[in-house]
């Protein structure tokens, strides 16, 4: 859950696909901003996670949480469902079903999030 990692890398994948991509395809901003979105967005399922086993809403203790006592019993144990490439794979299909593009761009920065944590 390196949140600013994931935000600079995902913006720097939302100019290029702005800059480059834009003049070959006629990209819209709504696509770059759903991959950023995709690399970011997807860390949600820390914050249910932790509502869910302390019962507190502070995000801010979240977050300290997750980068502070990443290494604890109880944390190692945890399901995050939007970290699994099932979940990534079982949207990439839907995306290619229902031909969305905008839908396949945050699934490319959803892929790029879970590459940078390294699962």
């Amino acid at each position: 859950m390196e949140l600013i990692k994931h935000f600079w890398v995902g913006w720097v994948g939302f100019t290029l696909i702005m800059s480059s991509v834009k003049s070959l395809f006629d990209v819209n901003i709504w696509i770059a901003f759903a991959f950023l979105l995709g690399s970011v967005i997807v860390d949600i399922d820390h914050y249910i996670w932790y509502v869910s086993k302390f019962r507190k809403y502070n995000i801010v203790d979240c977050y300290s949480f997750f980068l502070r006592d990443r290494d604890i019993k109880v944390y190692r144990n945890k399901f995050l469902v939007l970290h699994k490439w099932t979940s990534l794979i079982l949207v990439l299909v839907v995306s290619f079903l229902i031909q969305n593009f905008i839908l396949l761009m945050f699934v490319y920065g959803w892929f790029l999030h879970l590459m940078l944590d390294g699962k």
